[in-house]
């Protein structure tokens, strides 16, 4: 089976996705290599771009077109007073992606992300700036409700006490409904997200974080895991995508591989994650088993390192990777 980039035959599962995440400025600075500490080095080239994880999962989303409906819940100032927000605003709206859910604040930064992008690597190091608060619980439990035909709804773990009252919030008004959790960032306190695990559908791992925990690699961590969630009725996969590696998923208790063909060169890895979690997420709400949906993860976000941006123009190469191999 092949997805086809806006071909609404490939909505099979029905109804919306909503992520509840960030999104930033990225000012991306391009540079030969790396710099070392207490030294000067020329930029090749300067960017400004929408970014954060959750928006960017969302714009992939939009190009493979799996959901009926993509809706963005996040923290923005009013963009009619803020030119960031409003810069924001705009491109995801231009992805047909809804804004409406956002909690808006009247004053404040939008989250800054300062980002050098090494030729020599494709090695992507962030400094993240931001003076706003996240999403209240408050303000999701309120929003919800008022979504109507969702089908699938994503957290990116933020602040891991709010986004697991989230996450309880969501599970007991829609009990059968997918829900996945990405958990990035070292800062989450892993004894306040073991919760989660018996309440969502599918958990994103990443490779910085397995390791934060000790771990060297994916398999040990999910070895482990595997006890800690026998019990858990509404898991169905835990994810772990590991750069040039691939990607390891554990599934049934088992854990399973995915090899990635090896890139000669990486353009950039910015956001290569986003769309991982984009394509898995597309894959399996258009009703691929877990394995062919890991594969296509694997796949979308080799494609988004050949190229910058989250734009998969690449010769329409998206409908070509995307749910193509089983």
């Amino acid at each position: 089976m092949s997805l086809h980039v806006n071909n609404h035959d490939n909505r099979s599962g029905g109804g919306g996705c909503l992520v509840v995440g960030i999104a930033t400025i990225d000012v991306i600075l391009s540079t030969p290599n790396f710099p070392q500490e207490d030294t000067k080095i020329r930029a090749t080239k300067s960017e400004k771009r929408r970014g954060g994880n959750g928006s960017n999962t969302l714009v992939v989303c939009s190009q493979l077109d799996v959901f009926l409906s993509l809706h963005w819940m996040g923290i923005l100032v009013n963009p009619s007073v803020n030119s960031d927000a409003r810069f924001i605003v705009q491109d995801l709206e231009a992805h047909g992606i809804d804004v409406s859910p956002c909690q808006i604040v009247d004053s404040g930064a939008m989250p800054t992300s300062y980002i050098l992008s090494s030729a020599a690597t494709g090695s992507r190091t962030i400094v993240h700036h931001r003076e706003l608060d996240e999403v209240t619980v408050d303000h999701f439990e309120k929003t919800l409700p008022t979504l109507s035909s969702l089908g699938w709804i994503h957290f990116e773990c933020r602040d891991a006490r709010r986004t697991l009252d989230m996450i309880a919030i969501a599970r007991a008004m829609h009990p059968t409904m997918p829900l996945s959790l990405e958990i990035e960032a070292p800062r989450h306190r892993w004894d306040l997200l073991q919760p989660a695990f018996g309440l969502v559908s599918y958990v994103f791992v990443s490779q910085t974080y397995v390791e934060s925990l000790g771990y060297t690699d994916a398999p040990s961590f999910l070895d482990v895991l595997a006890l800690q969630v026998a019990n858990s009725s509404s898991l169905r996969g835990v994810l772990c995508p590991w750069g040039a590696q691939g990607a390891f998923y554990l599934e049934n208790g088992s854990v399973q591989h995915i090899p990635v063909d090896k890139l000669a060169h990486v353009v950039s890895s910015v956001g290569a994650g986003d769309a991982f979690i984009a394509a898995t997420m597309s894959a399996l709400h258009a009703g691929q088993t877990l394995h062919q949906a890991v594969a296509a993860g694997c796949r979308v976000a080799r494609l988004k390192c050949l190229q910058p941006g989250m734009e998969l123009n690449q010769d329409d190469a998206a409908k070509n990777v995307f749910l193509h191999a089983s």
